[in-house]
């Protein structure tokens, strides 16, 4: 295996020809060949972990297509963060042999008429009269979840979102039956887009959720354990207890009945949470809602060879921010001599896509109150700028989206919820007028080429909500706040990249939150992780 040295170096490369043969467009770039070829030259060089940092726009996406089907022998997955961005592959690559995997969640039942959905866990396979393998299948129908994904297996390539494919991954049940095994088979290559979500996505699908009905059932006091939490945070505590609970309860079940299968499933969630977790007690973070109790991984390295890495031989990462590459890998349990880093030069012309920075305004929670109507007059002053084109106001909370829509009082402005936030982005792009979209959560996983987005406003920055895994995440870096200011700064980056989307597209960024200028100055003068192009784009409002 070779040593990489360099985060890149393109100087005198010269691709190999036979990508071309494998490029979805008939004229890719010399930039898009040339760093395919190093993704392949670093696969046959042995390496697993490959993370590619390329500006949005770049044409990513064609990158994974054109590896998939140079090693579609092997097959490979797709991984993206959102349902939409799985069916975006499937529409701009229509040619090729792709497949998207849906979860059972989103299929109805054929054996039940109120409603339920394929997720029930006592009709997952031989249970349920409608898969083949069943006795009582007659052939007439077929299970519309077992039908997509035997077609999705069949194919050289499954793409599917990471919510489904890392719960899937970790929490499949073939110890109980073999019927019960993981849906997702090993495969040669693994490609995770928006890569730099994972540490996340491995927390967020491996959490254990206990709900309030099922502790009740179980004979729990919930008033008087949540009470207890609040003094000890003794969180492994009171996972040995419900375990406890769930073990005598299987004992009075009949074994293979739907009511012993649903038990099983719960007692191995915690058995593998648990197991998982290891000596570390302080590796727990908790959470509760209206109807549940919620346990995540602190630290997720522990996790990630159950939930992602056993389902393939080789890795990429795609990204247009990692900026530290060695606490990314890091977090995943990976040493720094596996991962080939390739940061690729920036494409595009910063003249057409400036950032302005406004320096009066520091958005964070403490002062949101005192300039939230100030910074209204700037906003209307950027929609005055841009009064025939569509752009969108980037709010990070719902709390902020509905007070810009409620005081200014703009038709061009629309908003979602989200449970229609897929429509409202639908009815945004086809609408012949200047919309504005207004929305906490279209900083990524979004592509709103050309005419759909000539402006953004970054109304504040998108930091993470202060969780209790964010606490105590933070706390396991040497500085804290160093690691806090860079997640930050990937989602700020992924905001940018929003209306930039081919060679020669072009957008304009306003931010409002003044803290940006702290952060940058504190990155100059330390790391330097930042990515030169996002800074040199910058301009700081002049002094009135």
């Amino acid at each position: 295996m070779k040593k990489n040295n360099e985060l890149c170096n393109f100087d005198g490369y010269v691709p190999h020809e036979f990508i071309k043969d494998h490029f979805p467009y008939e004229k890719p770039r010399n930039l898009q060949l040339e760093t395919t070829s190093k993704i392949y030259d670093a696969i046959e060089d042995g390496y697993k972990y490959i993370f590619l940092e390329a500006a949005s726009g770049f044409g990513k996406s064609a990158i994974a297509i054109t590896l998939s089907d140079i090693y579609s022998s092997g097959k490979t997955y797709i991984l993206t963060t959102t349902h939409q961005l799985a069916s975006q592959y499937l529409e701009e690559f229509e040619e090729y042999d792709l497949k998207k995997v849906e979860p059972r969640s989103n299929f109805p039942c054929l054996t039940k008429r109120n409603g339920s959905y394929c997720a029930i866990g006592s009709c997952k396979w031989s249970k349920c009269k409608y898969h083949p393998e069943s006795r009582r299948y007659n052939g007439r129908y077929t299970c519309n979840f077992i039908s997509q994904l035997e077609d999705g297996l069949n194919s050289s390539t499954v793409i599917t979102t990471y919510s489904y494919f890392l719960s899937e991954n970790f929490y499949s049940n073939g110890e109980f039956d073999e019927k019960y095994s993981n849906d997702f088979p090993k495969r040669n290559l693994v490609i995770c887009d928006e890569g730099h979500n994972i540490d996340d996505k491995i927390a967020e699908r491996v959490k254990l959720t206990v709900s309030f009905n099922d502790l009740k059932d179980l004979g729990i006091n919930i008033k008087k354990e949540l009470r207890e939490l609040e003094y000890s945070d003794d969180y492994d505590f009171l996972l040995q207890k419900i375990r406890t609970k769930y073990r005598k309860e299987l004992e009075r079940k009949k074994p293979g009945s739907p009511s012993y299968v649903k038990t099983f499933m719960k007692l191995n969630k915690i058995n593998k949470f648990l197991e998982h977790i290891g000596i570390n007690k302080n590796n727990i973070a908790y959470s509760e809602d209206e109807t549940a109790i919620n346990f995540y991984p602190v630290i997720t390295s522990n996790f990630a060879e159950e939930s992602l890495f056993n389902a393939g031989n080789v890795f990429l990462f795609m990204s247009s921010s990692f900026f530290d590459y060695s606490s990314f890998a890091n977090d995943l349990g990976i040493e720094k001599d596996e991962i080939y880093i390739l940061r690729v030069p920036n494409i595009f012309d910063l003249s057409k896509n400036p950032v302005k920075i406004y320096k009066k305004y520091n958005m964070d929670y403490k002062n949101l109150s005192e300039y939230a109507e100030p910074s209204l007059e700037i906003i209307k002053e950027i929609l005055d700028k841009h009064p025939n084109e569509k752009g969108i106001i980037h709010t990070v909370s719902t709390e902020c989206m509905e007070y810009i829509k409620k005081n200014l009082n703009n038709s061009r402005l629309i908003c979602h919820t989200t449970a229609n936030r897929k429509e409202i982005l639908d009815q945004f792009k086809n609408s012949n007028e200047p919309k504005v979209l207004v929305s906490p959560s279209m900083n990524e996983g979004v592509d709103l080429p050309g005419d759909l987005c000539r402006f953004q406003i970054i109304y504040k920055l998108p930091y993470y909500a202060l969780s209790e895994r964010v606490k105590l995440r933070s706390k396991t870096y040497k500085s804290g706040e160093d690691w806090y200011d860079y997640k930050m700064l990937t989602k700020l980056i992924q905001t940018y990249g929003r209306g930039i989307r081919f060679e020669g597209d072009y957008c304009k960024t306003y931010i409002l939150d003044n803290r940006i200028l702290g952060i940058i100055e504190k990155d100059l003068q330390g790391d330097e992780l930042i990515p030169k192009y996002f800074i040199e784009s910058m301009e700081v409002e002049k002094d009135k």
